[in-house]
Parts: C-alpha cells; sequence; structure tokens
C-alpha cells in the first residue's frame, strides 16, 4: 500500500508528536539584552529546505548592524500563535498559507514576512522561489538529454507547483513538443484501484520519457511505481525532483535528480525585508522571487535518449573526454561518420552542433566545481578542458550571464 504526500516543501500539518514545547516569549524578552531584536522563524521543521532558510536568516542577521538580534526556531504549530497575544517578538518568518494564518497575525500586529510566493497578503511581504523558473530549468535539463517525450506529475491545487508545470509545459511546447500532465490531490491515498490506475498512467507514456516530478518526495512515490511497473529508470523514464533534498535524493536507487532552489538565499532575503521593515517603520514591498540555481545531476537522468546509436557514441565520447583537448574530426571518427554527417545529426537531431553539446557538458562540470570545491579558477580551468582561467571566465560569462565568481557566491 502506497501513499502518496503532497509536496514536502508545503506542509501544514506534520504529525503532532514534533510540537512539544512552546516558550514563553515575555519571559524571554525580559532577559534579553537591551537594543536586542527577537525574530521568530517558524517552518515545517521535518524538511531540509526549512533549515535552510533558517540558516539563510542567521546569516543575514550574524551582521544586523545598529542592533543585535536573537533568532529563535519556533515549532510548527499556527494553533499556538493564535493564543500568542501576551508574546512579544519583533517579527516572524513564515509561510502563509491560509486565510487563516493571516488572520491570526494581523489580529496580533505582528510583522510577518512570508516564505510562500503562493498566496499574496495585504500588508505581508513574501519572497520564494521563482516555480516558474524551475520548470522551465527541469525543462531544459531533459530536452538537453535529447528527449522527445516528455510528462509532468504533481500537485494540482498549490499554485506553487501549478507555475512549476506550467514553466516546464511552456518551455517543452516552445520546442514544437508536448507533455502529458498527471496531477493529483494533496495527501491522495493510493488504494489498489488508484495503484492500478497510476501504473497504468506509466506504461501508457511513449518510451523514453523525461518525467518532471513537482517535487522530490513526488518523484520517490513515481519511481516505486515505475519499478513496479517494470520500467526501467533512467533507460526508459528519466525522473527528475524539485528541491533537491538531498537525504531523500541519495538514498533513493538510482540516485534522484533534482532541481536546485537555493533555500537559504530565501532564507537570507526574508531577514532582509525583516530587518527593512524594522529600520523603516513600513511593510517592504516583496520583491522578485529567487531563481533556481542548477540541476543536481544523479543517475536517475543520466541516460542518452536519442535513437541513433552513432550520436549516442558520440555524446558519450565527449561525456568521458571533456577535460582533454578534443578534436571534432576525432569525435566523427569514433562515431563511424564524418565530420559533416556528425554535425548534421547532432542540429537535426539535438538542436545544436557538437561544440555546443561539449560547451554545455563543460560548463555544467565548471558550474559543480564552483558549488562543491574551493578550486581556485586555474585548478577549474585545467580540469574541465579550458586552456586558461581567462578563457574559462569567458565562456562562463557568455553561457551564464554572471562571472563564476558571482555564481560561486550565490551558490555555496
Amino acid at each position: 500500500m502506497l501513499t502518496l504526500l503532497g509536496p514536502a516543501t508545503l506542509d501544514p500539518h506534520p504529525p503532532r508528536r514534533y510540537i512539544d514545547i512552546h516558550l514563553d516569549f515575555n519571559d524571554k524578552r525580559q532577559h534579553l539584552p537591551m537594543n536586542t531584536r527577537h525574530i521568530l522563524v517558524m517552518q515545517p521543521w521535518l524538511h531540509r529546505l526549512s533549515h535552510e532558510i533558517l540558516y539563510g536568516v542567521n546569516d543575514f542577521f550574524a551582521d544586523s548592524g545598529s542592533f543585535k538580534v536573537e533568532v529563535t526556531r519556533l515549532l510548527w504549530d499556527w494553533s499556538a500563535i493564535s493564543s500568542a497575544a501576551s508574546w512579544e517578538c519583533d517579527g516572524l518568518i513564515a509561510p502563509v498559507l491560509h486565510p487563516s494564518e493571516y488572520e491570526r497575525i494581523r489580529d496580533l500586529g505582528w510583522r510577518c514576512v512570508s516564505t510562500y510566493g503562493g498566496a499574496e497578503w495585504a500588508g505581508i511581504p513574501r519572497i520564494d522561489a521563482d516555480h516558474y523558473a524551475t520548470g522551465a530549468m527541469a525543462a531544459e535539463h531533459l530536452l538537453a538529454q535529447g528527449y522527445e517525450s516528455f510528462a509532468y506529475i504533481g500537485d494540482k491545487r498549490l499554485a506553487a507547483l501549478q507555475l512549476r508545470r506550467d514553466g516546464f509545459s511552456d518551455r517543452i511546447n516552445r520546442e514544437r513538443k508536448k507533455v502529458t500532465v498527471y496531477e493529483y490531490a494533496v495527501y491522495l491515498h493510493i488504494d489498489e484501484a488508484t495503484r492500478n490506475l497510476w501504473l497504468r498512467r506509466l506504461q501508457e507514456l511513449p518510451k523514453p520519457c523525461g518525467v518532471y516530478c513537482s517535487d522530490d518526495q513526488t518523484a520517490r512515490i513515481i519511481c516505486a511505481l515505475a519499478r513496479a511497473s517494470g520500467i526501467h529508470i533512467p533507460d526508459e523514464m528519466a525522473m527528475l525532483g524539485t528541491q533537491n533534498d538531498e537525504g531523500l535524493c541519495r538514498g533513493m536507487n538510482p540516485q534522484l535528480s533534482s532541481v536546485h532552489i537555493p533555500y537559504r538565499q530565501i532564507g537570507f532575503e526574508a531577514a532582509r525585508l525583516m530587518n527593512q521593515w524594522i529600520v523603516q517603520g513600513a511593510p517592504p514591498d516583496s520583491p522578485s522571487p529567487v531563481l533556481p540555481s542548477h540541476v543536481a545531476e544523479r543517475a536517475s537522468t543520466q541516460a542518452l535518449a536519442v535513437e541513433d546509436e552513432n550520436l549516442r557514441v558520440a555524446i558519450r565520447y565527449l561525456r568521458e573526454h571533456y577535460a582533454e583537448k578534443i578534436s571534432m574530426p576525432l569525435v566523427a571518427q569514433k562515431a563511424g561518420l564524418s565530420l559533416r554527417n556528425l554535425q548534421r545529426r547532432f542540429q537535426e537531431q539535438l538542436g545544436h552542433t557538437p561544440q555546443a553539446e561539449l560547451q554545455h557538458i563543460r560548463i555544467n562540470k565548471v558550474k559543480q566545481l564552483l558549488r562543491d570545491t574551493n578550486s581556485t579558477l586555474e585548478d577549474i580551468a585545467s580540469q574541465t578542458g579550458y586552456l586558461s582561467a581567462n578563457y574559462l571566465c569567458e565562456h562562463f560569462r557568455r553561457s551564464t550571464g554572471q562571472s563564476p565568481g558571482v555564481y560561486r557566491n550565490k551558490n555555496r
């Protein structure tokens, strides 16, 4: 028996056993030093991304200027806030999803910054991921793998996830390709009949197929159903999640590729908005949403979806030898093609040249090294096939629109 859960990011009702203490904030305020602000952060702490938001809040307030700040992690319980008239705080950072939550904050007169962009509330600035761009990035990743068939699977009731769906579908449609959309309700319980429906849906998808799921938890369930259907991942079905919860993604077999949303940056921006409100005395405008940073590529999408065997040989050679000085005539020879035929097949089947494919592989590797290591640009250039750090910087800026240093600072 399987239970298909809604997206892990937006679960407003975690098990009650995790809600076991509440602080007396009046008592705490009496013991805080003078000129100290008290900020509450309330998130669904069962999920890794919530801790990333807290880390981002702490990053900002570590150097908050003229006043000191104490940040308290408030356990996830909106019902407790309804009786919080005696609490003293300078601001709350939390996802405000429902009207009842907004009314509690309004009645208390608290400053609040919402970390959920799917609902707009008067007097509450919000900061969240750019969910449309997240879906578009997922589409770019699967398109680059050569897939011709695509599917989206996700929650049909949450506005943020509808944006992920639309970003994915719109980008695929621009390539004159179609997307099969399967959606479900939050906490859809899969009985035997529903399980058979999902098995049939997955079996009916044309293979190979690139499947994008609205969140990593959904991808985990769909992977289990695919295995029960005898579908091989990634050869028949590439699986891509969202949020890059490493504990979940690395625990799957095969490990799950996922679009990474920089929740630590979202926490930092939420704290910046709160600070601006405290200093200026009025709620600030909501800024632009935070863009996803990259796709954390793992085994669930590491397949070559092109049917042309010669082209697969060429792409595999580029992936294995990207750090070397590569001769395209040699790549053509390895693939059993003439150089002109190799270039023609790349253009017809992938929409770009072999040189563009190599550049894409190298830039993705540069991004990984910038995120995950402290290697110098010179070392990264030597590891990714660039002649020099200057040459790397030129190509990186042309490809991404930013310098390697800016990318590293945003994604560490």
